[in-house]
This record gives C-alpha cells, sequence and structure tokens, in this order.
C-alpha cells in the first residue's frame, strides 16, 4: 500500500512535466485503487478531463519523443527493460484507453496516449503521453508490454480503465488486468460497446 501511495503521487506531480522519467508498471497510470462507481464520480475526480478526444500530435515533442526510442535502443538499458534494450526498437500506432464506472452510460477517453515499443515482433515497452493538459507529461518505461504481447497473441482487443486500473477485453468479453494489484474488473460492459477505436489493440 505504501508504495502505491508513492507511485500515484509521483505520476500526479509528473502530469504537468515534460522531463524524461522512468517508471515501472504501477506507475503508468496505476489507477486510485478504487473502480468509479457513478459517471459523476467519474468525471469529479479529475481522473478524465472531459469528452473530447486530445489529439496527440500537438503535444508530442519529436525531439523528446526520439530520445525515448533512444533509450530502447542503447545496451546499456536505461530504461531497466527486463527483456533488454532492442537495436531495432521503434514506435508503433498509439491507442488509449477508454474510460467507464461501474454505472457504464458514458465511455470517454483518458486523453493519455500509450505508444507501443517493439523490437521485431516483440512488445518491449511503452511511451506515454498524458494529454489531459495543456502540456503533455511523457514517460517511458517496460510497463505492461510483456502482457499486451502475450494477450495480443490470443487476439484483438479493446483498452480500458475504470480508475482502479487499465484493462484489456478480448471480442469473447473476457478480461484481464494489465497491472495485477488492481481489482478485478466485474462489471458488465462488452467488447463490442467499449470499442471506440482509439482503444482498440489489433493483434
Amino acid at each position: 500500500m505504501k508504495k502505491f501511495l508513492i507511485t500515484a503521487l509521483l505520476l500526479l506531480f509528473s502530469l504537468f512535466s515534460c522531463e524524461k522519467q522512468i517508471d515501472n508498471s504501477e506507475i503508468v497510470i496505476g489507477g486510485l485503487n478504487k473502480a468509479f462507481e457513478t459517471d459523476e464520480e467519474m468525471f469529479r475526480s479529475g481522473y478524465v478531463n472531459g469528452k473530447e478526444i486530445a489529439d496527440y500530435e500537438k503535444f508530442i515533442s519529436m525531439e523528446e519523443f526520439d530520445s525515448f526510442i533512444e533509450d530502447f535502443k542503447d545496451p546499456e538499458n536505461p530504461l531497466g527493460i527486463k527483456n533488454g534494450s532492442g537495436e531495432n526498437a521503434r514506435a508503433e500506432k498509439p491507442f488509449m484507453p477508454a474510460v467507464i464506472s461501474m454505472e457504464g452510460k458514458e465511455i470517454v477517453p483518458l486523453n493519455v496516449w500509450y505508444f507501443p515499443v517493439t523490437d521485431g515482433e516483440k512488445y518491449i515497452g511503452l511511451i506515454t503521453a498524458d494529454c489531459r493538459h495543456d502540456n503533455a507529461g511523457y514517460s517511458a518505461s517496460a510497463g505492461f508490454a510483456d502482457i499486451l504481447s502475450e494477450e495480443l497473441s490470443k487476439g484483438d482487443m479493446v483498452i480500458f480503465a475504470t480508475g482502479a486500473g487499465i484493462y484489456g477485453m478480448h471480442e469473447d468479453n473476457s478480461v484481464i488486468r494489465f497491472i495485477p494489484s488492481s481489482t478485478e474488473y466485474t462489471g458488465s460492459m462488452t467488447f463490442e460497446k467499449l470499442n471506440m477505436g482509439y482503444n482498440l489493440v489489433k493483434s
């Protein structure tokens, strides 16, 4: 619990920063440890900043972005990637979680974009651009890349968040937790309803 509180605070302070950060899977929008019960609670929390989709291209600093890619390629592995760095690391098409409450009436964009970083066929990490504010907050880490790779081998997924963490849902509506410490999702959303396009990750 102490570790969770520390990482949550680190994330909060990082939202307004464009400085390079190294984080782990719990810092990458680890959640509030409690799912939103209602849509009103979801909007009031500040976890989302409205219903509009933030255009990441307005926020991305290519110099900053490219420096992260170089870190993923660096044989000294400055990001501490579990499976090591990748000399052919490259960023793929980004996705963004949709946010829902247990009430589930509204489906809104989190406006935190994730760029999967691959080395060949392997996912080795994530570059995150938090676009909920005027200045994007960047981070790079292994994140949940390993789990994402494993689950995508089973088929397409939609990615969503509840305030308690980030989840993936397959076309058969089965749900996995990207952050093991998150609470299980017990809602009734379906793959079809959750698919907003921006949160779809193809296998």
